[in-house]
């Protein structure tokens, strides 16, 4: 293969995209349960600063996280709210893990083949766990999450660090990702090989993200149409 290693991006890759209103109405109901405003904890929880420190791992706990936009708002609520609210989160993300057709079956295929397999993602302190619960675990030669790592795309540390870990040069390596975070340039800045996943009934979140729209590279519509390009078709 003229590629070693395909790195996968999660949300919106090997599992569906994030759609914003049942997110958003995730993160009111946790308001509720807090009893804060549903509508200023929805806009400090959805803040580029605490998504920033959320996806890098500023918080060791939802809990924490939570304690912290109540702080924010100056608010409070009592630890049995607290852990029913993360409960919430967790089952959130539980539910939005769920593989797209055809995701397991490609990951083993590469492997199959003799490439490397790694996860490559983004995302706050509940994934790693809810992730170890779904059909993924295990698949891949590496998983790096942005909460565990410290780092986050676009950052070239990133992107380096998973290629250190499959043991390959940048140059042997596809990147696989629905473009979220401007991903797919950092893939490029970092020299691997980016591939544009737009699944049809998602291009209303795909195409409006910045540099996707006009993306110049590969772009695939499923997630096994990454063999193809692996057989250089």
């Amino acid at each position: 293969m003229k590629y070693r290693a395909v790195i996968f991006d999660l949300f919106g890759t090997l599992v569906p995209n994030n759609r914003d209103e049942p997110y958003h109405e995730s993160v009111r109901q946790m308001a509720r349960l807090l009893g804060a405003d549903a509508e200023r904890f929805l806009a400090v929880w959805t803040g580029e600063e605490l998504t920033a420190k959320r996806f890098t791992g500023a918080f060791a706990s939802q809990g924490d996280c939570i304690r912290h936009v109540l702080g924010v708002m100056g608010a409070s609520a009592t630890e049995e709210a607290i852990v029913r609210a993360a409960e919430v989160r967790a089952q959130y993300t539980r539910d939005l893990l769920t593989p797209r057709p055809g995701a397991i079956e490609t990951v083993r295929e590469v492997r199959r083949r003799g490439g490397k397999t790694a996860l490559m993602t983004a995302c706050s302190t509940d994934t790693p766990a809810a992730f170890q619960a779904t059909a993924m675990a295990g698949l891949f030669d590496a998983t790096l999450f942005s909460s565990v790592e410290g780092l986050t795309k676009p950052d070239g540390r990133f992107y380096a660090l998973a290629r250190e870990r499959l043991g390959v040069q940048a140059g042997e390596c596809l990147y696989v990702g629905d473009g979220a975070g401007r991903e797919l340039p950092g893939a490029l800045a970092a020299g691997m090989t980016p591939v544009l996943l737009c699944d049809p009934s998602e291009r209303d979140i795909v195409l409006v993200r910045p540099g996707v729209c006009d993306w110049p590279g590969l772009r695939i519509e499923a997630v096994p149409e990454v063999l193809g390009i692996l057989d250089g078709r």
